[in-house]
């Protein structure tokens, strides 16, 4: 048995998940050059400089998810920003197929400058972290691990305050960073790359489930985001499907209340 993400979304309010969730996207569509917003009423279009990331498989727990290859300027974006200074948090799940070039997860920056952001990405050396642009100055919270390819981690990034920054990986905090910046003008969101004047450092890989929280998340929060038993529960909770493989030793599974049942016919991959 296994637990997977439901391929249909009846949004759980009662879960801890929904507080403070400004816009979501879950990048689960069969197609479209528009990513779906399943929070607010509207749509992000795709980035203007060429074509939006491709729709694919990203195996049987996630379903279908975003694919983006480092062309230039790939990406979603939304014209406008649920927060433009500390309290927020970015999370998303993330599949890395190549590490040369930085790989943009998600940004909330001044598309009039290229540098002033906030930005949540890889680095060349594969670890995850966030970063702090004011124009002069920049910091940067970096990750102790070291991601693999073709592999999918929840990376999610805090900024507490102008002078706190966090970065986690799988649930648990992998780096902060404490030395003051101060971006106070961010005016649109960027999934995938970094949407400042001229777009940058695209992903190449996997995304699904971004999301944009209006406040500080704290580790129990992002602990149970990563968590097998609670990690989909903002979609409603997802039931158990009995009847297909075994998951890994060790794997923690809980049967949770359910309150709507799916149909899920996906193996499971763990």
């Amino acid at each position: 048995m296994g637990i997977y993400r439901p391929t249909s979304i009846n949004v759980n309010t009662s879960s801890q998940q929904w507080k403070g969730l400004a816009a979501w996207w879950p990048l689960m569509q069969a197609g479209g050059a528009t990513a779906i917003d399943e929070w607010s009423s509207g749509r992000i279009d795709a980035a203007t400089t060429t074509a939006a990331p491709a729709w694919g498989v990203g195996g049987a727990e996630f379903g279908r998810v975003g694919v983006w290859d480092d062309t230039a300027g790939q990406g979603y974006f939304i014209d406008s920003t649920p927060k433009t200074g500390p309290p927020f948090s970015m999370s998303a799940w993330i599949n890395l197929a190549a590490t040369a070039d930085t790989n943009g997860v998600m940004s909330n920056a001044d598309t009039a400058s290229g540098s002033r952001y906030h930005f949540m990405s890889v680095n060349s050396s594969a670890q995850f972290r966030a970063i702090s642009s004011g124009g002069g100055a920049s910091e940067t919270a970096v990750g102790a691990t070291t991601l693999s390819l073709g592999r999918w981690y929840h990376v999610a990034a805090v900024w507490k305050t102008t002078s706190d920054r966090r970065v986690y990986v799988n649930g648990v905090q992998d780096g902060i960073d404490t030395d003051p910046v101060n971006v106070n003008t961010p005016d649109e969101v960027g999934i995938g790359l970094r949407h400042v004047n001229v777009d940058t450092d695209e992903f190449n890989g996997q995304i699904t489930d971004a999301r944009f929280y209006s406040r500080a998340l704290t580790p129990s929060e992002i602990k149970a985001m990563y968590d097998v038993a609670t990690r989909w529960e903002l979609y409603e909770r997802p039931r158990l499907v009995v009847g297909v493989a075994a998951p890994a030793a060790g794997a923690d599974l809980i049967e949770p209340p359910l309150t709507r049942s799916f149909a899920i016919p996906r193996a499971a991959n763990y």
